[in-house]
């Protein structure tokens, strides 16, 4: 499955493992399953897994589309995200998409571990450590 969200409900965080070729439907597909399970809330913070994504066909382009297709989702709030990717072409296009989303997603890091990134989002999303990827 190139979408799955798991809920750790002793820290209050939903784990989101992305696989496949990036997409906006992909992402789209995540954010749906994100706000819309009766198991947790829709602005619950959420750590993306992103490790497992294709990334080599994105571009400025594709995360326009990303913050476009987040602001579908107005439910998110203000939930702090940590992102998890293990190229430099992932942690370049989350640069990318962090910047662009600005203030409709204020609180975003990104990790090079699930490890740093469950930690960041624990600390209650303070500034991560100097490993952490940022």
């Amino acid at each position: 499955m190139p979408v799955s969200v798991d809920y750790d409900g002793a820290s209050r965080i939903a784990v989101i493992t992305v696989a496949g070729e990036a997409s906006t439907e992909l992402f789209r597909q995540a954010m749906v399953a994100l706000t819309s399970s009766p198991s947790f809330p829709p602005d619950v913070d959420a750590l993306w897994d992103l490790r497992a994504l294709d990334m080599s066909r994105t571009d400025g382009r594709f995360t326009a589309a990303l913050v476009d297709v987040r602001a579908e989702f107005p439910a998110r709030g203000s939930a702090r995200v940590a992102l998890v990717v293990d190229s430099d072409l992932g942690f370049g296009t989350g640069r990318q998409f962090e910047l662009r989303a600005g203030s409709a997603s204020p609180a975003m890091a990104l990790f090079r571990t699930v490890e740093e990134a469950r930690a960041w989002l624990q600390s209650g999303g303070a500034e991560p450590a100097p490993t952490g990827a940022r």
